[in-house]
């Protein structure tokens, strides 16, 4: 849970019953809360996103190559 704190004079962290959606200083949080947001900030991985693109790339040409091979097929029985 994050909560909304200011520094007073002497460098110590005081609580502020400030909401944190309003907090005008600084905002602390919890291991768990800075864990899950280094989780959902970390650098994006272009080796994985290419990985997916090309999966996905390769998926539809494949099944256009694998309908196209039945349509000739069928093309080809239907006039036999």
């Amino acid at each position: 849970m994050a909560i909304c704190v200011s520094a007073d004079a002497a460098g110590q962290l005081r609580t502020v019953a400030t909401p944190v959606e309003q907090c005008a200083g600084l905002i602390m949080l919890q291991p768990g809360d800075f864990q899950q947001f280094q989780a959902s900030n970390a650098p994006f991985d272009y080796g994985n996103a290419s990985a997916i693109w090309a999966f996905a790339f390769s998926t539809v040409v494949g099944l256009w190559l694998v309908s196209h091979s039945i349509g000739l097929v069928l093309g080809f029985l239907r006039r036999a």
